[in-house]
């Protein structure tokens, strides 16, 4: 995460959308090798190809990424269609998920301007729909995430076994 932050710094990156942590975590082994390799032997040759890998697929899964975050949008956002007099809400909605997967009806309805009534039952039919989900399991301040934007974007965070 450093090193992503430092590129942005540097203005190498205009976002910090490479996450390199997760590369050096699937390759933890040729990590540690490389890294003692420099410490004994001064094989940085070796050190900066890896790294230079790891930037490579990482940009590459970063893409992928991209596209499927854009087509998982745009589908759902088709879905909202149907909604017939709460489609307008549903779309301003939908678009502050995007920015805000997670969150509750008192801020969405901060966010947008919508009245809490309204964002409450767009809320409830976009979770009847399954394009987001309850995370509580209370009648009062519920938390909603937009799940399967979510899902992806935590793809490949979980702890190694």
């Amino acid at each position: 995460m450093l090193i992503t932050l430092i590129f942005c710094h540097e203005a190498l990156l205009s976002q910090p959308l490479l996450y390199l942590s997760l590369f050096f975590k699937q390759n933890r082994q040729t990590y540690y090798d490389l890294l003692d390799q420099v410490r004994t032997d001064g094989d940085w040759e070796a050190w900066l190809l890896f790294f230079a890998e790891a930037m490579h697929e990482t940009a590459k899964q970063a893409v992928l990424t991209a596209r499927r975050l854009s087509d998982i949008v745009r589908e759902d956002r088709d879905r909202l269609r149907d909604f017939g007099r709460l489609s307008g809400s549903g779309y301003r909605l939908h678009e502050l998920l995007v920015k805000s997967p997670v969150i509750n009806v008192q801020r969405a309805s901060q966010a947008t301007g919508i009245v809490q009534s309204s964002v409450s039952k767009a809320f409830k039919a976009m979770t009847e729909i399954g394009l987001l989900k309850e995370i509580t399991g209370q009648k009062r301040n519920r938390l909603f995430c937009y799940d399967r934007y979510l899902k992806l974007l935590s793809e490949g965070t979980e702890p190694l076994p």
